[in-house]
């Protein structure tokens, strides 16, 4: 695959304009076609695709007034370049929301970057350090550490990509809101939705619920789409062997 590091200055640093950019790059890897992968750290870009995208990303950070220090291009085999774009920071790399390490494992569906195969997957996440993967097992309302309409609405807005629970949520909240055994008049209030339409989302399984019941049951799948993370991750742990730890060693080992 290709791959495209980018070191630069005025990434943007709120959670809407990061999630914008990423929605820019999606749509820009979508119309060259093939599978993609991104990682975007406080002053880093890493994509690796399956076509070029290198001229293009350039143009589309400078007009988002993002100041480019350098660039490095260069190949990868498949797995090892979409470990090595999810390597932005450090810490575990379930909790790196600013990757698509969750979307290639089935775990989000922001519809940015589609699910790997899942042999092919788990090679990623292996040369990852291969942590332990969440066991998406059906929680009930009993077993909720928090009041459970924001555990409800929380959930969505994180398996969706979305920045807080909206309008394009409410589906999934309700059909969250169900899987844990709330009654059609409750998952109403919790999603929004009328009841007639809640009997709807009942009667159709909705298959982002794997990613759901995922995300409810493990802590690491919970850390939102905050700010620009710290370089040094969530807990300051060192590396995977693909999270180097200056921008210079990032060059270094890109070429």
């Amino acid at each position: 695959m290709h791959t495209l590091y980018v070191d630069g200055s005025g990434f943007p640093g709120t959670p809407g304009g990061r999630r914008g950019l990423i929605e820019a790059l999606a749509r820009a890897a979508a119309r060259r076609g093939g599978e993609w992968a991104f990682g975007l750290g406080e002053r880093e870009l890493r994509l690796a695709s399956e076509a070029r995208l290198g001229v293009g990303v350039r143009s589309m950070l400078g007009r988002r007034g993002v100041r480019i220090a350098d660039v490095c291009e260069g190949r990868r085999p498949r797995v090892e370049a979409v470990a090595w774009a999810h390597g932005v920071g450090s810490g575990l790399p379930l909790e790196r929301s600013w990757t698509s390490h969750r979307d290639v494992l089935g775990l989000r569906h922001a519809g940015w970057v589609a699910p790997l195969p899942r042999e092919r997957a788990l090679a990623v996440h292996a040369m990852l350090g291969g942590e332990r993967l969440p066991a998406a097992r059906r929680l009930f309302l009993a077993e909720l550490e928090e009041e459970a309409a924001r555990a409800v609405r929380n959930t969505a807005a994180l398996v969706l990509g979305r920045v807080r629970f909206d309008a394009t949520c409410r589906a999934l909240a309700t059909a969250i809101a169900l899987d844990l055994g709330m009654g059609v008049t409750e998952a109403a209030r919790v999603g929004g939705l009328g009841e007639r339409r809640v009997r709807q989302i009942r009667v159709h399984r909705d298959p982002r619920l794997f990613a759901a019941r995922a995300t409810l049951a493990d802590r690491r799948l919970q850390v939102p789409l905050l700010a620009a993370p710290s370089p040094w991750g969530t807990h300051g742990q060192g590396g995977t062997g693909y999270g180097p730890r200056t921008e210079a060693h990032a060059r270094a080992r890109h070429r």
